[in-house]
């Protein structure tokens, strides 16, 4: 079993999986975290603000 599904996905069909409303919430959020990792904008301790501080 894969335990991070996401890091395999196109951000095509990373974006598809974040809005699938068939799919459960939990499943949704993870999504979101993985496109937010790829931006830069997360690291996996949560987001991070331009100048690289924490919310």
């Amino acid at each position: 079993m894969n335990v991070r599904p996401f890091e395999s996905m196109t951000n095509s069909e990373l974006v598809i999986a974040a809005y699938d409303e068939t799919k459960d919430y939990d499943y949704r959020i993870l999504a979101h975290e993985e496109i937010y990792r790829r931006a830069g904008v997360a690291d996996g301790n949560g987001l991070h603000k331009p100048d690289g501080r924490n919310f």
